[in-house]
């Protein structure tokens, strides 16, 4: 019976693996495809997405990590509690160096 349960939950779970692979692939590539999007998504953790930046739609497409993968959160400015946050140039100190694992 327990062998039984354990097929059973691995067929369930290459399912869910077998969808979020799909999923991130066809995100990825309307990215790709897509010149038009908004250009926050265009931008870089420097702003511009330039000089081999990670984008934010390159860094999105990321999403859903997958098992044994890891996603950082990436900024660029000085890390700020959210009472000291003005301008444009800042990094939310709470939210810096996390890292999303699977």
């Amino acid at each position: 019976m327990h062998a039984r349960r354990t097929h059973h939950g691995l067929l369930k779970y290459s399912r869910l693996l077998q969808v979020a692979l799909a999923e991130r692939a066809r995100v990825a590539t309307l990215l790709k495809q897509t010149k038009n999007y908004p250009s926050f998504l265009r931008a870089g953790t420097k702003g511009g997405g330039k000089g081999g930046q990670t984008t934010l739609a390159t860094w999105l497409g990321k999403f859903p990590v997958l098992p044994g993968g890891s996603v950082e959160t990436e900024c660029d400015g000085d890390l700020l509690a959210q009472p000291d946050w003005a301008g444009k140039t800042y990094c939310d100190e709470e939210q810096a160096g996390k890292v999303f694992a699977a």
